[in-house]
């Protein structure tokens, strides 16, 4: 069997953390199958590169003749949709935004640099005219689309565990004695709601200590992620949506404490672990949460929760969809 993926998300040296789930899940697939390739189309770049992936495209097509072509964003699915192009396997990131967010919302709160990520009638489009739909974080409903399944992203357990912190601390050359709190996001992206987690911790330190120090994770790349993860104390999750965030599989791999919103799929994946937070989108509610983690001063057992998030699994389930696909096209 030979598979294509073509995805607007991958990693590269000026953005090393983009994408590094597909990555990951393209490194895990290459056992399975005869041949995979990946067509990366780097819209963060120029927008315009959408309509360049039609010439990509059709090129890679010719030169590697796949047997299904597994794609990494609706808009990407749209164009090959009219240019034809099947049996298409589309993997669905959006979850949450699609389904809860309309788009007089996202004008309201965000202006119109995102109604080009909002557009859901294409969206819907696209879902009922590829072949399969693997949904990330189980918020599709079956009337958007007719052959779905649930697989959220896997985690690379072998990368993310449980390290010595003070070993972690040394090696980026923190204070061993102050207390960090990972935030999972650029703080110049509004969505992830840095000025949220900010509150947070200015609560924190009124309350609390001074030495709590908030730390972006900015454009690291996926090795240095585990560092950081078993160096802090805990992770601060504020986005305003999510679909099923992978920081949050990878940081309870490590052992890491989490403190949440309710967003994405973050309520079914922490489940009841010990140590760990979802809690309500108000800056009192969160701190009193994270201070009583942070006077605990313990890891959680937040590993043994995630295997069944392996991307072996994960892998394993992609494949049943790949059979499906090719027995029924």
């Amino acid at each position: 069997m030979k598979i294509l993926v073509v995805t607007p998300m991958y990693p590269s040296a000026g953005d090393p953390h983009n994408g590094t789930f597909v990555f990951d899940e393209v490194e895990s697939l290459k056992p399975l199958v005869d041949e995979i390739d990946v067509l990366y189309v780097n819209v963060r770049k120029h927008k315009w590169n959408y309509f360049l992936a039609t010439f990509l495209i059709r090129k890679r097509l010719k030169a590697f003749n796949p047997d299904i072509i597994h794609v990494h964003h609706t808009f990407l699915a749209i164009w090959l949709i009219l240019m034809n192009v099947h049996p298409l396997v589309l993997t669905f990131h959006e979850g949450e935004y699609f389904s809860k967010d309309s788009l007089l919302t996202i004008i309201r709160r965000e202006g119109f640099r995102k109604i080009f990520v909002s557009l859901k009638c294409l969206k819907r489009y696209c879902l009922k005219h590829v072949e399969y739909v693997i949904d990330v974080s189980g918020f599709l409903k079956e009337k958007d689309v007719k052959n779905k399944t649930v697989i959220p992203c896997g985690v690379d357990l072998n990368m993310f565990s449980p390290m010595d912190q003070v070993e972690q601390r040394h090696i980026l050359r923190w204070n061993p004695d102050k207390r960090y709190v990972l935030f999972p996001g650029n703080p110049n992206d509004s969505c992830k709601r840095y000025d949220l987690a900010t509150e947070v911790i200015k609560k924190i330190r009124s309350s609390l200590s001074s030495n709590v120090e908030l730390v972006p994770m900015i454009n690291l790349s996926h090795d240095r992620v585990p560092i950081y993860m078993n160096a802090c104390d805990a992770m601060l999750l504020t986005s305003d949506y999510e679909a099923s965030p992978m920081v949050v599989k990878e940081a309870m791999a490590c052992g890491l404490p989490v403190v949440s919103v309710d967003v994405g799929d973050v309520k079914a994946i922490i489940g009841d672990t010990e140590g760990c937070a979802v809690c309500a989108r108000n800056p009192e509610v969160m701190a009193d949460n994270l201070k009583n983690i942070l006077m605990r001063d313990i890891r959680t057992d937040g590993r043994e929760r995630m295997t069944k998030f392996s991307l072996q699994n994960s892998a394993l389930k992609i494949m049943q969809v790949y059979a499906e696909v090719v027995n029924r096209c």
